[in-house]
């Protein structure tokens, strides 16, 4: 996987992909939008960014560790309130998953996410199938504040 920030692209084999970074809404932690943003930095050993589907979904596309094999998680345009690690709150994309060939927010009585939605160890060849496949399919949007994507590559003082 090569990251072309310039061109704002991501290359898997000889397929080439638009790709972005994204900026959430801000949140009651404050910072700015350098701090709220995901994807599209050169993390030494762990690339990683998003492609923007034809039906509205974003694929996270993130080359694992010390490996040729990729992790990939399908996410919403908008967010949800989410708690971090620090116990702070702020805004994240929504986690997606596919029931019955159907892209959308699916979740048990317990909260937790039924469906396929993210998928470890991936080869090469099947993520471009992957993607392919997922940005073509019906998707139902849930409600939320939406993030603002933004090329890869642009610094924090061009970002916002």
């Amino acid at each position: 996987m090569k990251l072309n920030l310039k061109r704002s692209e991501v290359t898997l084999g000889d397929r080439r992909f638009p790709a972005c970074a994204l900026i959430c809404p801000p949140d009651d932690v404050g910072g700015t939008d350098w701090d709220r943003s995901l994807g599209g930095m050169e993390v030494p050993g762990y690339p990683y960014a998003y492609v923007p589907g034809e039906n509205g979904i974003l694929v996270e596309i993130a080359q694992e560790p010390d490996s040729r094999s990729y992790a990939v998680h399908l996410y919403s345009r908008t967010c949800e309130h989410a708690e971090t690690p620090s116990g702070e709150w702020t805004w994240l994309p929504q986690a997606l998953s596919i029931v019955q060939n159907r892209i959308g927010v699916h979740k048990d009585s317990r909260g937790l996410i039924q469906g396929a939605w993210h998928w470890d160890r991936a080869d090469e060849w099947w993520v471009v199938e992957h993607i392919d496949r997922v940005t073509q399919l019906p998707y139902d949007e849930p409600p939320g504040p939406r993030v603002q994507l933004v090329r890869l590559g642009d610094s924090p003082e061009r970002i916002g």
